[in-house]
């Protein structure tokens, strides 16, 4: 009897150790340690991470006089909820067309000279988010003349690299030009 009684005990306690030592997370709802995320996130099939922090649309390059936002949210081991876009800084949401792989696309019709903060939130099935500030972008709209933009700025590239004038040359190229300054 006392064999069986010891034999209880170390039992018992073996068990109550490794209860303490695991991590019984599975009963808090919502709070999995999944990544909820934006995937292949693309402004008018330009890639969202290629964009700059301000993004000019110029009107004679939106098709219908619409822009698009497409992407896929990933949620760990949960599903894909809702996604919603932000034109105003987020005080208001619109839900974007979701399919059940977790891709959505959004089409919205900017106005001509308005200016844009543009946010994706992207929920899963437990309520968890993204990080919203991550997607944050300031879009205008111009009806400029694009073409006349990339000439102007190639026109000043050139004039640059032939007074041989490196600094006036950069003023042209983006910060974050991976290549050789």
């Amino acid at each position: 009897m006392m064999k069986k009684m010891l034999a209880f005990f170390f039992l018992f306690v073996g068990l109550a150790g490794f209860a303490a030592d695991s991590e019984a997370k599975w009963w808090i709802f919502g709070q999995s340690e999944d990544e909820v995320a934006t995937r292949y996130l693309y402004l008018n099939d330009i890639s969202y991470d290629e964009l700059g922090d301000k993004v000019t649309l110029y009107r004679e390059l939106l098709p219908n006089g619409q822009a698009t936002l497409k992407g896929r949210g990933q949620a760990g081991r949960n599903k894909v909820g809702a996604v919603q876009i932000s034109l105003d800084n987020g005080a208001t949401w619109q839900k974007a067309n979701l399919a059940a792989d977790g891709s959505f696309i959004h089409n919205f019709t900017p106005r001509l000279g308005e200016t844009y903060q543009l946010s994706v939130k992207i929920l899963d099935t437990a309520g968890k988010s993204n990080d919203v500030e991550a997607t944050r972008k300031e879009l205008t709209v111009s009806d400029g003349d694009v073409s006349s933009v990339i000439r102007a700025a190639l026109d000043a590239m050139i004039a640059a690299y032939q007074d041989e004038d490196p600094r006036a040359f950069m003023r042209h190229v983006d910060e974050n030009f991976a290549g050789d300054a």
